[in-house]
């Protein structure tokens, strides 16, 4: 997910690293289809928090990439870097530096409803996210086979 607007009117005020480190949480609002399903651009906003753990696979978090704003799920953690995806896609970003890193999701807002990133529901979500990932992977395999065959 990009924010869109990466340095926007609210930016020139503070940055989304000092915010967290100043408040240690906010709420954030995505615009893009890379996590589709689980965060619907217009519809859903997400809370991040400052991170106060060890980054975990699977964890969702807020990192800058050349002045954007992208919220991406970590698919392995390495010592100084991790791979990233959003959940609609399936190229995987390699070796993001955790210096990048602003936040970690803690949860989701869907209307009146609060998705915690580490509740059973999301769990189910992340299971159902990496069989649809594997069988997106294989079908763009596929292709790229039968094109190069006719």
């Amino acid at each position: 997910y990009n924010d869109g607007l990466s340095r926007g009117l609210f930016m020139k005020e503070m940055t989304y690293r000092e915010i967290i480190d100043q408040y240690h949480e906010f709420v954030y609002a995505p615009i893009g289809t890379s996590m589709l399903p689980l965060i619907r651009e217009g519809k859903d906003t997400v809370k991040l928090i400052a991170i106060n753990r060890p980054l975990k696979k699977y964890d969702v978090i807020l990192y800058e990439r050349k002045e954007q704003f992208i919220l991406h799920r970590i698919v392995k953690v390495k010592k100084d870097t991790v791979d990233i995806v959003g959940d609609h896609q399936y190229l995987i970003e390699k070796d993001v530096s955790k210096k990048a890193i602003i936040a970690i999701m803690a949860g989701v807002y869907r209307g009146d409803r609060y998705l915690v990133s580490n509740s059973f529901q999301m769990k189910c979500y992340i299971t159902t996210t990496i069989i649809m990932r594997c069988l997106r992977t294989y079908k763009a395999k596929l292709k790229r086979m039968l094109r190069k065959q006719s």
